[in-house]
């Protein structure tokens, strides 16, 4: 199976074609989509490939999307906090069963993004296990030091997530350490000199017995979104 997690930076219904593949029914299975619009608002010839969806949203224009091929039926779990309405943890059943929690971070009046991430996380505990991918757009970095004393450090999160058994796909595959990776997956205000690295995808080490690929920001990236789309192939045990 193949996983894709992408902030579309909005108006996903004319961008899809860029990470949706059409061609070959077994590459994208589940799709994870910051910035969507409502599901209602994209086009038949997308949802007829992803039936299945699972959608929080912000406004009609802007969302968490997750959309499931005709192999993978996707529920949000009943455990879902929307304390953290942006964290999601989906129940994936179908080919492979496992749990995917969706990350868009966003910042409140009393948590910036990673705390935001991590405390999500925490009251997800429960549910983490290897069988467990967490995904999406984290807007953490070790580049970005925490303002205040008592602010989560992106290593903080890293650490927390490796002491119950989940790790970067880019940094297992690529053997870098986090905040000196070669390939960003954002540029800053759209500008080829403000990069960093901060969309992720974490599982198991059995997990990441995968295939993934990243390439440089371009310019015609740019012109989609910030945001660079992931494409991972996690290790998932097939029933």
């Amino acid at each position: 199976m193949r996983i894709v997690s992408w902030n579309c930076n909005g108006s996903f219904r004319t961008k899809y074609d860029r990470v949706a593949s059409f061609d070959d029914e077994y590459r994208d299975d589940v799709l994870v989509i910051q910035e969507s619009e409502a599901p209602e608002l994209l086009p038949a010839r997308l949802l007829d490939r992803y039936p299945n969806v699972v959608w929080v949203e912000s406004t009609r224009t802007k969302g968490l999307l997750v959309l499931g091929s005709e192999r993978y039926r996707l529920t949000i779990q009943p455990d879902y906090d929307g304390t953290y309405k942006f964290v999601v943890p989906v129940a994936v059943r179908g080919e492979s069963d496992f749990t995917l929690i969706a990350v868009w971070a966003q910042k409140t009046p009393k948590l910036r993004y990673t705390d935001y991430v991590l405390e999500a996380l925490k009251s997800y505990e429960h549910l983490i296990d290897t069988d467990t991918v967490v995904v999406g757009d984290f807007n953490s970095t070790p580049k970005v030091k925490p303002r205040r004393s008592t602010d989560a450090s992106h290593m903080g999160l890293v650490n927390w997530l490796a002491e119950h058994g989940l790790r970067s796909a880019y940094h297992e595959h690529h053997e870098e350490e986090h905040g000196a990776e070669t390939f960003a997956t954002y540029a800053h205000r759209r500008k080829l000199d403000e990069l960093f690295h901060i969309d992720y995808l974490f599982a198991s080490e059995r997990a990441l017995r995968c295939s993934a690929g990243y390439h440089q920001i371009n310019e015609q990236d740019l012109e989609y979104s910030d945001h660079l789309p992931l494409f991972v192939s996690p290790g998932i045990a097939r029933n």
